[in-house]
């Protein structure tokens, strides 16, 4: 839908809803129209059938991105061998993120998953509306995220023989 003029306004989960075959969206103006949800990915993940999805180009007027849902979407509905995904979040949002620092974080979570695209077909676009500066992913090839390592904090006893284990105490005599 491109400048279109709904009465009344319609959400998101709506419209695929009752089109779950859909293959390509593209809503781009429609803030007074169409109405995201905070769970918008989730019901693309729920609501469009089969594995043949191909472009998806939304202008998102919340500065939030589920990250995971957007990476189980585009593997498991998604035609990986064609697909373009162009998420662009309002220029208005600026105003709540004035030096980038939440798009940063966003774009390294996306990071995680994907690499930077170079001239594959399936490309994923992120950025502001009307602002330079987009990232670039491929969407070829989904990573596993790198899990951050969790340091112990408890005392570990290290055992030499089954019978002879080893404590270390501060010298307190000293």
């Amino acid at each position: 839908m491109y400048e279109t003029s709904c009465n009344p306004n319609l959400t998101f989960l709506d419209i695929i809803k009752k089109a779950p075959n859909l293959e390509d969206i593209y809503l781009l103006n429609s803030k007074k129209n169409i109405i995201y949800e905070k769970t918008w990915i989730k019901d693309l993940l729920k609501y469009i059938n089969g594995k043949t999805f191909q472009s998806l180009t939304v202008i998102v007027y919340t500065i939030e991105l589920d990250v995971k849902n957007l990476v189980k979407f585009i593997e498991t509905k998604c035609n990986r061998e064609k697909i373009v995904v162009d998420l662009r979040f309002n220029i208005d949002l600026l105003d709540e993120d004035e030096d980038g620092q939440i798009l940063a974080g966003i774009q390294r979570k996306v990071s995680e998953y994907f690499d930077d695209h170079s001239e594959e077909e399936s490309v994923m676009e992120i950025g502001y509306d009307g602002v330079d500066g987009y990232e670039r992913y491929s969407l070829e090839k989904i990573k596993k995220p790198k899990r951050p390592i969790i340091q112990s904090r408890g005392i570990k006893r290290r055992n030499f023989d089954r019978n002879l284990s080893v404590f270390i105490y501060p010298n307190f005599l000293n």
